[in-house]
Parts: structure tokens; C-alpha cells; sequence
């Protein structure tokens, strides 16, 4: 005789978890010769994804950023300027000019959203990175560099007090927020719980092609995409407790679980041509995405909403 045992599940706050009770029912079970079917117990949801229209920006967008204290989205657009978006309100609270003649590549957004560090780049040359803070609401630092960060990526410390810029795959220079370069420095602040797992090889390299790489839970790596985004600074983003990764890959927008890299989205958003940038808001659990077309950005988010138990 065999017997049903999905009511003995515990629904405790923690899914799958077995209640003392319900381990002891089941030893009774199994000790009386009754058949017990794991998979006859609910299953953990995979969450849903959809893909929602927000609005449109007047201009393409290069980078973008949530401040994770107020919500705000941080815009960074092609030509050198900066704005502060109200998602709620779909307008424009604040603007601030950075440079004439350049366009904007990499951002990186302090862990308490109170300064930003934008990079632009001049055509054909010219580098600057500005420190913008964003809480008085104005462009504190404007520091020249020697070499072009247009494939470059920025990063902040995890105290928030310096930011690294790096250029294909190579620590070039760390500063601090009040502009002073910093010789010594250990690398290891600048990483995050994503750094081991996640990560881009903007160049080939023996035994690594251009691409976006991930770590998974059992440590095999899983080449997620081929190559970047075409036109886009910061085209992949890891949800705030790193289960999820989403990126702009060939005019889809995917995501993927970070646990064994398995995809568990994908949808056309664009074509393939097009550039565009990707970021989490940790305030709303989802994704923000924006694609630039004829240069406009429509903004999109790629929401995470749980799905239904499985009691088979």
C-alpha cells in the first residue's frame, strides 16, 4: 500500500524544509514497508519572468544605475550628461551637465547611492571621469586621464570611499572620491559577492573568448553569452542576492540561475544591432533595461515574481 505524503510537508518560512513531526511520520512509514515518493512532496517554484513596458528617454542611454536608498534611476545618456530619474513619477528631479563633445561610457554607483563616478570619453580622444554626488545634487570632481576608457569599466570600493578604473581586464588606476590617485590598495575591497561568480572578458585570450562568464554552486564554469551587447557599457546585471543573472545579449534580454547557469529567460527585445544597458533595482526586485533605437531608450524591466508550488 502506498500513501500520499504531500500534506506532511512543513510549511515553515523556509521551502522544502521537513518539521521534526513530518520526519518521524515518515520514518513510521518507511519502518511499516509503505512506499514514500519524494516527488509526490510540493516542489520549490521556479519564479516567473516577465518583460514590462516603463517609458521612454529623448536620447539613448549608455549606462543606468538604481540608487538604492531612494529608488532613483540614474541615467547616464550617449552625449556627456547625467540625469536623475523618478521611476514613480516618470519625470526628470535632477540633470547634470559633464563634458561637450564627449559621450558617456561606464558607471559605477557608491554601495549608499550618495555619489556616482561617470566616465566619458572625447572623439576621437580625451578621457575624464567626474564624481557627481548625487545627495547635494552636484558634479564635485572632474579628473582627466591619459588614456581612453570607452571599453572600460568603473568600480566603487565596497566602503564607498574609492573607485577603480579598469580597462580591458587590467587594474589601470584607483582613486579617491576627492579625486587624489591611490598607488597603494588591495583589490581584494573592490570585491563584491559577485565577483568570484561573475565576470567579462572584453578580449580573447588563450583558452577564454570574448563573453560573459559564471561560476556556478557546484564551481563548473558556464559561458552565458559570446560576446557583449554591441554599443552597450554595462550590458548584464546580477540580482542583489546573486540567484539571478539577466543580460542583453543579441537583441534578447536572458536570464539565467546563477546556482547551475541554467536559462530561464529569453525574449526578443530588439534587434541584435542595437545597443543597450542593464542594471538591478533592489528596491522593486527586477531588472531595468534600456535599448536604444534611432536614439531614443526605451526603458523596460524584466520582473521576478514567484511562481506556483508544484504538488504533483
Amino acid at each position: 500500500m502506498m500513501r500520499r505524503i504531500s500534506n506532511l510537508v512543513a510549511r515553515g518560512p523556509s521551502v522544502g524544509r521537513w518539521s521534526l513531526r513530518s520526519a518521524a511520520i515518515l520514518a513510521a512509514l518507511c519502518m511499516a514497508g509503505e512506499a514514500v515518493f519524494a516527488d509526490e512532496a510540493p516542489q520549490p517554484a521556479e519564479n516567473v519572468f516577465r518583460v514590462a513596458e516603463l517609458f521612454d528617454f529623448s536620447r539613448s542611454a549608455h549606462s543606468i544605475a538604481v540608487c538604492p536608498s531612494t529608488g532613483r534611476l540614474l541615467v547616464a545618456y550617449s552625449a556627456a550628461a547625467l540625469s536623475e530619474w523618478d521611476l514613480a513619477a516618470r519625470k526628470i528631479v535632477k540633470s547634470y551637465a559633464l563634458l561637450a563633445d564627449h559621450r558617456c561610457g561606464s558607471m559605477t554607483l557608491s554601495p549608499d547611492g550618495h555619489t556616482v563616478v561617470v566616465g566619458c570619453y572625447g572623439l576621437p580622444g580625451g578621457c575624464h571621469v567626474f564624481v557627481v554626488d548625487t545627495a547635494q545634487g552636484e558634479t564635485l570632481r572632474d579628473i582627466e586621464l591619459p588614456s581612453p576608457i570607452r571599453d572600460g569599466t568603473l568600480r566603487f570600493n565596497r566602503a564607498g570611499t574609492r573607485f577603480r578604473v579598469e580597462i580591458w581586464d587590467e587594474f589601470y588606476k584607483v582613486f579617491g572620491t576627492d579625486g587624489t590617485e591611490i598607488d597603494n590598495f588591495d583589490r581584494a575591497e573592490f570585491s563584491y559577492s559577485t565577483t568570484p561568480r561573475l565576470w567579462e572578458k572584453q578580449v580573447f585570450k588563450i583558452g577564454w573568448g570574448r563573453g560573459l562568464y559564471l561560476k556556478d554552486d557546484g564551481g563548473r564554469t558556464h559561458r552565458l553569452t559570446t560576446d557583449n551587447y554591441s554599443g552597450s557599457f554595462g550590458y548584464f546585471a546580477a540580482s542583489k542576492d546573486v540567484k539571478y543573472v539577466a543580460a542583453l545579449a543579441e537583441g534578447e534580454i536572458v536570464a539565467w540561475r546563477a546556482s547551475d547557469g541554467g536559462e530561464v529567460f529569453r525574449q526578443r527585445v530588439a534587434k541584435a544591432t542595437e545597443g543597450g544597458c542593464i542594471t538591478f533595482d533592489p528596491t522593486q526586485n527586477r531588472f531595468l533595461f534600456a535599448v536604444n533605437e534611432k536614439e531614443i531608450a526605451h526603458l523596460r524591466a524584466l520582473v521576478i515574481e514567484p511562481g506556483q508550488v508544484s504538488d504533483k
